[in-house]
């Protein structure tokens, strides 16, 4: 191999290392939340539709209850987390804490998503889904 070779090599490996960088400073801060939750919403979906949206900071327990069952929330210092669930296998509530506007806490049997979203996107555009944003 020659040097111009190496070369060429390290710099495409350098390039991509800072691109993978760059992604990753990006992605952290949109779905940064300060530790307070001021500016921010939790956004409960059930089979799809807006079940409701409560600030991310102030605390309280939200019942959900569905026709495939029921799921206890609780907004508490900043983070979300599903309490309690009816569901057979239980995963959403060993899911814990969320913080970030990159994390979801998702029941599947109950077809329930939690998700932390900006108070100026409560709510979503009509046919639009996250990737299409």
């Amino acid at each position: 191999m020659e040097r111009k070779d190496r070369m060429l090599g390290a710099a495409a490996v350098a390039a991509a290392l800072l691109l993978m960088f760059l992604m990753d400073v990006c992605s952290a801060a949109r779905g940064y939340v300060p530790a307070d939750g001021a500016g921010w919403n939790v956004r409960i979906c059930a089979d799809g539709e807006v079940w409701g949206i409560w600030p991310l900071d102030q605390d309280r327990e939200v019942g959900v209850r569905t026709e495939d069952g029921w799921n206890k929330v609780c907004i508490r210092d900043g983070s979300v987390y599903m309490e309690e669930a009816d569901c057979p296998d239980g995963y959403c509530v060993r899911q814990g804490h969320i913080q970030s506007g990159l994390d979801t806490i998702v029941c599947l049997p109950h077809k329930l998503v939690v998700e932390i979203v900006d108070r100026g996107d409560g709510q979503q555009e009509e046919g639009a889904d996250v990737i299409a944003r």
